[in-house]
């Protein structure tokens, strides 16, 4: 694994811990399977002026630049995959 990597997927891990920090797991399976993963979806096609308004407490995040939308996305994808871990998928 290169550098590169290794700093992509760090960041995407810092990302979701603090995700963690300020919602707790009960929170994202309050969300219908596969949302979070729609959720990081949008995220990725959304521009600078903004992206859907769905997932209220995230509004903010529509506002970063690419790279900081492409780590956000990539540990909304974390937080899917862990949703499906604990319901036995």
């Amino acid at each position: 694994m290169n550098t590169n990597t290794s700093e992509a997927i760090a960041a995407i891990l810092q990302e979701r811990a603090k995700q963690l920090d300020r919602f707790p797991v009960e929170q994202d399976d309050r969300y219908a399977p596969g949302e979070l993963g729609l959720a990081a979806a949008q995220l990725l096609g959304a521009t600078s002026e903004g992206g859907p308004a769905w997932i209220a407490h995230a509004k903010e995040k529509w506002k970063e630049d690419r790279r900081q939308r492409l780590i956000i996305a990539g540990a909304l994808i974390i937080a899917e995959l862990e949703y499906l871990a604990r319901n036995g998928q």
